[in-house]
């Protein structure tokens, strides 16, 4: 399962210090994640693999780690659409930050795989 976010999200780097100021681009990230991933008609029952890429239109290319906070919004997204079943290490095994790509377009990508037990 494949899940594209064009919106807005902050960098792990670029956000400010104290949670309140995020709040309400984190809770739209968390809310589309639900919705886009109750969209997929996929739901797993085991233990995932995350996935997630960021792309830039132009610039310096941020460090993979970067996205850690926006993808954490996003599984959070999935489990409250019960695409997964928690976000417990039971059920997401890792979470793998792949090196940003330069696309002409600022997107998060993230997939998920299911995984044996």
């Amino acid at each position: 399962m494949r899940i594209v976010w064009d919106g807005p999200f902050t960098l792990v780097n670029a956000r400010s210090g104290h949670w309140s100021a995020n709040h309400a681009e984190d809770a739209m990230l968390r809310q589309w994640a639900a919705m886009a991933g109750a969209d997929t008609g996929v739901w797993f029952d085991g233990p995932v693999e995350v996935h997630a890429v960021m792309t830039v239109a132009t610039g310096v290319l941020p460090d993979a780690g970067a996205i850690a906070l926006a993808v954490k919004h996003v599984i959070d997204g999935l489990v409250d659409a019960d695409v997964i079943r928690d976000d417990t290490p039971e059920y997401v095994v890792s979470e793998t930050y792949h090196a940003p790509e330069r696309t002409g377009q600022r997107t998060l990508r993230v997939a998920l795989r299911e995984v044996e037990r």
